[in-house]
């Protein structure tokens, strides 16, 4: 397997956020990575969908060490499932969807209803 360096297209502040949280999270336990490529390795896994192999390979751990970087999400990361090419979701994949879609629309409203005030069309300060 060849291995490369990518960049990730996210803001600085998310990989900043995150680390964040995985610090808080699991506190000051010694672990293969720091933080920051913990975060890394995880935003790395929702972002690109890279298999588990892929990662370990691109951070230098092995596959279990990977998955345990990537499905500690816990509460703070929830994405949907996607239906595979010429099957249907299951009943219980179709029932986790909707209860994430429950919980996203308040907050999807809330910014949407923010997009539309005109005071942030104009706004000159800096969002930082």
């Amino acid at each position: 397997m060849v291995i490369y360096r990518a960049s990730l297209d996210l803001p600085h502040a998310l990989v900043e956020w995150v680390t964040m949280l995985v610090v808080t999270r699991e506190g000051d336990r010694r672990c293969k990575l720091r933080p920051s490529q913990r975060a890394m390795a995880a935003l790395v896994y929702l972002r690109d969908h890279a298999t588990l192999t892929k990662i370990a390979a691109g951070f230098g751990i092995s596959e279990s060490t990977a998955h345990a970087y990537t499905s500690g999400g816990g509460p703070w990361v929830a994405t949907g499932i996607k239906r595979r090419p010429l099957q249907d979701l299951t009943c219980t994949e179709k029932t986790l969807n909707r209860a994430l879609a429950e919980a996203r629309a308040p907050v999807e409203r809330g910014v949407a209803g923010l997009k539309s005030w005109r005071v942030f069309r104009r706004s000159r300060c800096s969002p930082n």
